[in-house]
């Protein structure tokens, strides 16, 4: 709960905005106005926050799985050339050895 000289003082500020605007040549409709305009403003940017948050949520995840993607590949790779290691070192031992006597 408020207490009464945050009231007191929401009062004056409120009153002072008003003074304010009246000078100025703002009516209190266009005041309404300006406060519904900022509000729908702001429920806009929230909520293109937050999908932006999701957004980087999701390629939080995608990119940690490109990332264990690119390991498998790496081992698989890693196999693959030893095989062909082993597959040379069998020719050439096979041609060494003297091939098909």
């Amino acid at each position: 709960m408020r207490t009464t000289r945050q009231h007191t003082l929401a009062t004056l500020t409120i009153l002072a905005t008003s003074v304010l605007l009246s000078a100025c040549g703002t009516t209190d409709g266009q005041l309404q106005s300006m406060i519904e305009e900022t509000r729908r403003d702001a429920a806009v940017a929230t909520h293109t926050a937050e999908e932006a948050k999701q957004q980087a949520a999701q390629a939080q995840r995608l990119a940690e799985d490109a990332m264990a993607r690119s390991e498998r590949v790496g081992a698989q790779a890693q196999q693959i050339d030893e095989q062909f290691e082993r597959l040379a070192d069998e020719q050439d031992n096979w041609f060494i050895n003297g091939g098909n006597k």
